[in-house]
């Protein structure tokens, strides 16, 4: 959790678009979805990629 933070945080800190990066931290978080601080960093990321590309991030 602690490299993915920072990640998650400069993504939407920064309005990232960038949809290779973004899709990359969602599959690296999904490998600790099972602690709770995790899954919430990955539904913030789910909500900021719902802005970029709804279709994709309903997927």
């Amino acid at each position: 959790m602690a490299h993915y933070t920072p990640v998650v945080e400069t993504i939407i800190a920064t309005h990232c678009h960038d949809v290779r990066q973004i899709e990359q931290t969602l599959d690296g978080l999904l490998d600790f979805c099972g602690y709770e601080q995790v899954l919430l960093l990955y539904r913030r990321l789910c909500r900021h990629y719902f802005d970029i590309d709804p279709a994709a991030s309903k997927r």
